[in-house]
């Protein structure tokens, strides 16, 4: 095999690299990867000391109070999740219910 015959395999070699690279781009703009959303995460903790905390976990729609010690888990306390809207709504609520029983005296 001269130089002009190995120039020439290199040369094809080279293209059919380049083609293969995009083939393989091409593919792999078709998949999609789906990651599920975590329904459970550590919102806050508090530290009460040595080997204790105060942990507030949502799961799900729920808000949960947590105390863990280095011997024991416990649920304290339970509450849901309030959205905006609902924030907002409960907000109006209790300024509705201020102004009344301020309207009241």
């Amino acid at each position: 095999m001269d130089l002009r015959q190995s120039e020439g395999c290199e040369a094809q070699t080279a293209v059919w690299w380049q083609r293969a690279g995009a083939a393989l781009r091409s593919l792999a703009s078709c998949i999609k990867v789906r990651r599920r959303e975590r329904e459970l995460e550590v919102c806050e903790t508090l530290s009460l000391g040595e080997k204790r905390v105060l942990m507030i976990v949502r799961y799900g729609r729920q808000r949960l109070l947590i105390g863990a010690t280095n011997q024991s888990i416990s649920l304290i306390d339970r509450g849901s999740v309030v959205g905006p809207r609902e924030a907002a709504q409960e907000l109006v609520l209790r300024k509705s219910l201020v102004n009344g029983a301020a309207d009241a005296l």
